[in-house]
């Protein structure tokens, strides 16, 4: 097949020209242990740069690196529960998709129903430290990505050995700059 030029989705290296992308400053915050955002306008290369850079980190061997699109847990707004086992329901066909055999989740992550309690019971299972590359975190609203903030805020002292050793929350807008409505508070919260 012969090269294109891809406006329409993640490009792959060797069915669409693309230029040189640089893994440098996003492997340094990953070896900082940081939680950091990518936020960016529609294709601008999120996608591309975070597919090939969970696929460079796997092979590199040092990290069990996963990236991850939520954006299907939108729909669900304020239905905290659902939102939950939708993002668990992702990382598990995600993972099985990307990563090896001996680094799927085994059955008891999956118990109950919080993401955080997921995240912390698969990365006591890991060998190696995990790097999350959650995308359309942006999409989430409402309750239901308050809730994923808090449950991503509450594991960061467990990290690396209990938690992602590093994260990278990407989207369109900065989530550090929400006003988010609550309808559970019934009051907005800020940053």
């Amino acid at each position: 097949m012969q090269k294109f030029f891809n406006t329409a989705g993640a490009c792959v290296p060797e069915k669409n020209y693309m230029i040189a992308l640089d893994f440098a400053p996003l492997k340094k915050l990953i070896e900082m242990e940081r939680y950091f955002l990518l936020h960016a306008p529609r294709q601008t290369g999120k996608t591309t740069l975070m597919l090939q850079l969970m696929e460079l980190l796997n092979q590199e061997g040092k990290y069990i690196a996963l990236y991850v699109n939520v954006e299907a847990a939108q729909p669900l707004r304020n239905n905290i529960e659902a939102v939950n086992e939708l993002i668990i329901s992702e990382f598990q066909v995600t993972a099985e998709i990307n990563l090896a055999k001996e680094f799927q989740a085994s059955p008891r992550c999956f118990e109950g129903n919080r993401f955080s309690t997921f995240l912390t019971r698969w990365c006591l299972e890991l060998p190696k430290p995990l790097v999350v590359l959650m995308d359309e975190v942006d999409a989430l609203i409402g309750d239901g990505l308050i809730s994923v903030l808090r449950q991503l805020r509450s594991g960061y002292t467990q990290r690396p050995r209990a938690f992602p050793h590093a994260l990278c929350l990407i989207g369109l807008r900065d989530i550090r700059d929400y006003r988010i409505y609550s309808d559970a508070s019934k009051r907005y919260i800020v940053g």
